[in-house]
């Protein structure tokens, strides 16, 4: 123990005589450790920990899918009742509907994110509140008005009050008693926002009629029983489906059951941008442990003498081999600390940019087991350089190196083939990390330029939810839509306004509907986009009408009812003639109180060009309009086009005759579309973002690796350089002779790089192919085909380019081109009299 004492002591004092190695060494490997110790940290968050519930792996959610398009829907009130009675897999199974409200206390107002879920939920999920209970079964059949808060709703707006069980709040002005505060780590399934007010899932039996069997607003969260499988819940739901499908046609027949485990909802959504990620860190590692290594190398390669006389006095080749891996740990141990505060700040940053983008994501901490990896990952990586400087070392004898030393001829063939093959290895990484960010970012460019189908540009948007109170009905909420329109058209600078119920590129509802007089299910039914708009809508948004009319004031809620198709519905559906003045029948019920029924045929007065209604890398879906005075719901989304630009005295303008209306409107989400859009690609800007800042760490560590390398190189062949020139070489030719070898050996990593990521681009785009493929007629999803999906949602317009190629090659061999311009002009300032003084 003492010997080792000894030596640690030694190497110590070695390392801080050389501050300049130790610095550069620790600082490279701290980069490569923090880096991937933050991504880490972030996978372990959001794929590796179980979800913070009991028996997680029995979890599953149940959606429905239709079988012909592949398109997702939550469950019907009445479908979720025969699921869950009928059911010999699944132990329990519950239902929940979110939506955003006012939430009231006596302390503070504001808008919030709330569920209305089953009683059984709370035992699924094993919730227990700190303070009071959770609401009963027989608190939900009663529809008793009655709420659990969250921990973060209860600190913020009841102020900590231990007495807030039993305080009233008010919830769209509703009077609301509290009964439970739920822990602080709670949190629904794989949700990033957090749901703050909990009420009982209204179960009354307006509710379960055959009309409302259309009505796909739940999710479903079950737990299976013990001993059955994933696949066996499956199979028993979907023949429950398909049982359902025959006994109620109307509602659906082309809907499947569709069950996901409850980890895989997060595995669809992150692990492939995380997986990216972290190889991307990965290769930011590896450059840098080539990066230590060559130093690692090089000093060995300096100490020659120094190792020589030791063997000569009598010291063991075990001590010097121990000497230098005790270096290496060293280096690894300090590179580990600099590299886990360097993680924690990435980390940081990383959770800001991603706030609401990755699920999950805000769990991510440096806890002991990401302080483990770091230290597992720099003393592995500390081992790998270290041993690459004992390898040259055990190879050393003293007589020949006492004889190199001598002659400044310290570098031998093997040594010189390491260092071109550490050359080019970093360049060929950085390569590859910089054409990922490039095809990233370019695929995220072209989703930017996607035209959206209709004109974003200084449109202005506002989410108006109209008052609500027990006597509101539908004629009362379209006499307050007609009120506001009129109040916004008064304002100054307004060009034209008018109001849809859900934005497009942000998703919506989707209607099942039937083509009037046609029988086969495949031709004659479908599934579509559902808007209700007001009149001048198109107008607002500059999307040019191609056949037919848009509506008017003409159709109010007494005249016939009609509907306006897009393209992709009408060449779907109707691809022998034109649309207008043909019928379709919405299988799904009519939001509002439709007088005359739902289910009434309506008739096609127009055909309008297609619009990205969901997001702008899917094709644009089958879409239909209605007017809203025929179909009113409470929340719309005003679309207002300014005459000259959106600027925030218009808003505030806007905003205050909206709130000018009796009833005491609420306003929200004050923006334009472009910042709508914006959010919209968020996540997508987020990863090429991430990806834009290894590909810079990369470049950074290559050029410093090409320096370095470059550098020990003419300091090896000093002695030729100096013979060169006394015998007639210039300083240019010297030059040229340097940069001739920096040039090839950049040329080869760019030849390997390209080679590979273009590979790994193809292999990409070939998961983004099969996830289009994918969906039609399957209603279940294995792992691979929710990371396939994961792949499509995030690098859906990956186009391995040539320009991006030789743009990455050139840019890489060019700051490593420049990187050894010093060692070149070192080189051609050799001294050829004191290189042969010291022969």
């Amino acid at each position: 123990m003492g010997t080792l004492n000894r030596e640690v002591e030694i190497v110590l004092r070695c390392l801080f005589r050389r501050t300049a190695f130790t610095t550069v060494a620790v600082l490279t490997l701290a980069l490569g450790v923090g880096v991937n110790t933050a991504i880490f940290s972030i996978v372990k968050a959001v794929l590796l920990n179980p979800p913070p519930y009991s028996e997680p792996e029995r979890l599953i959610l149940g959606y429905q899918k239709h079988l012909t398009t592949g398109q997702v829907s939550g469950v019907s009130l009445p479908n979720y009742f025969d699921w869950r009675a009928q059911s010999r897999t699944i132990e329990s199974l519950a239902a929940m509907n979110q939506n955003f409200v006012r939430a009231s206390t006596e302390r503070d107002s504001d808008r919030v994110l709330t569920a209305e879920i089953s009683a059984e939920m709370w035992d699924i999920l094993g919730a227990k509140p700190v303070l009071g209970r959770v609401f009963t079964p027989e608190e939900q059949v009663r529809k008793d008005a009655v709420a659990v808060v969250s921990h973060s709703f209860w600190e913020q707006m009841l102020d900590r009050d231990p007495k807030a069980v039993g305080k009233q709040i008010r919830v769209n002005k509703m009077p609301i008693t509290v009964v439970g505060v739920l822990p602080p780590n709670f949190r629904f399934p794989y949700w990033s926002a957090e749901c703050k007010v909990l009420m009982p899932l209204p179960t009354d039996n307006t509710r379960l009629g055959e009309d409302q069997r259309s009505a796909r607003e739940l999710l479903l969260v079950g737990r299976l029983r013990r001993g059955v499988s994933f696949q066996e819940a499956q199979s028993d739901i979907g023949g429950i489906a398909a049982r359902l499908a025959a006994d109620h046609p109307r509602a659906n027949a082309h809907w499947a059951a569709h069950l996901v485990p409850m980890q895989n909802s997060v595995v669809e959504f992150a692990a492939p941008i995380l997986l990216l990620l972290f190889v991307a860190a990965g290769l930011v590692l590896l450059i840098a442990c080539i990066n230590v290594a060559h130093l690692f190398v090089a000093r060995t390669s300096e100490r020659a003498q120094e190792l020589a006389i030791r063997l000569a006095i009598g010291a063991t080749r075990q001590t010097i081999l121990r000497m230098l891996v005790i270096e290496g740990i060293l280096i690894s141990l300090l590179g580990c600390g600099v590299g886990v505060l360097l993680a924690s700040w990435v980390l940081g940053a990383v959770l800001k940019l991603g706030a609401n983008m990755v699920p999950r994501l805000e769990e991510a901490t440096i806890d002991a087991t990401v302080f483990g990896f770091a230290a597992l990952l720099a003393l592995l990586t500390g081992l790998v350089f270290a041993g690459a400087a004992a390898f040259r070392a055990a190879k050393t004898y003293p007589g020949i190196a006492l004889n190199e030393a001598s002659s400044r001829n310290t570098e031998n063939a093997g040594a010189r083939r390491m260092r071109k093959l550490l050359v080019v290895s970093e360049i060929a990484l950085s390569i590859v990390i910089l054409i990922a960010a490039g095809f990233t970012v370019s695929s995220f460019r072209r989703v930017q330029q996607i035209d959206p189908g209709f004109d974003i540009r200084n449109i202005l948007t506002l989410r108006v939810d109209a008052p609500l109170n027990q006597a509101s009905q539908t004629k009362e909420w379209q006499r307050f839509y007609d009120t506001t329109l009129s109040l916004i058209e008064a304002v100054p600078d307004v060009k034209a306004v008018s109001a849809v119920n859900a934005l497009p590129l942000g998703g919506g509802t989707n209607y099942t509907f039937k083509v009037a007089g046609s029988d086969d299910p495949l031709t004659g039914e479908g599934l579509a986009q559902f808007r209700t708009i007001t009149p001048n809508y198109f107008q607002v948004l500059s999307v040019p009408m191609r056949h037919g009319r848009s509506f008017t004031s003409q159709d109010h809620d007494q005249a016939p009812r009609v509907v306006i198709v897009n393209e992709t519905l009408a060449r779907r559906f109707f691809p022998n003639g034109n649309a207008v003045g043909e019928f379709i029948t919405l299988q799904s019920p009519e939001f509002g109180s439709d007088e005359a029924g739902p289910r009434v045929p309506r008739q096609i007065v127009g055909i309008v060009a297609d619009i990205h209604e969901t997001t702008v890398t899917e094709a644009r879906p089958s879409a239909f309009y209605v007017p809203y005075s025929q179909t009113a719901v409470r929340r719309m989304r005003m679309v207002v086009r300014p005459q000259t630009k959106s600027t925030p005295q218009l808003a505030a303008a806007v905003r205050s005759a909206i709130l000018s209306a009796s009833g005491d409107p609420e306003v929200l989400q004050v923006q334009t579309v472009e910042e709508w859009l914006g959010r919209t690609l968020a996540p997508r800007r987020f990863n090429a973002l991430l990806m834009a800042m290894f590909a810079v760490l990369a470049i950074l560590l290559a050029a410093v690796g090409a320096y370095a390398i470059m550098a020990q190189s003419v300091t090896v062949r000093a002695h030729e350089f100096g013979i060169r020139m006394g015998l007639g070489a210039s300083g240019g030719e010297i030059r040229r002779m340097v940069f001739k070898q920096a040039m090839f050996l950049s040329v080869m990593g760019a030849i390997v790089g390209s080679a590979t990521a273009y590979g790994m681009a193809h292999y990409l785009q070939k998961q983004v192919n099969c996830a289009c493929t994918l969906g039609g007629g399957s209603s279940q999803s294995t792992l691979p085909e929710l990371m396939r999906q994961g792949f499509s949602y995030f690098l859906g317009n990956l186009q391995p380019d040539v320009p991006t190629v030789g743009v990455s090659c050139g840019f890489v061999v060019g700051i490593c081109l420049i990187a050894s311009w010093l060692p070149a002009r070192r080189a051609s300032r050799v001294d050829p009299v004191e290189v042969l003084r010291r022969q």
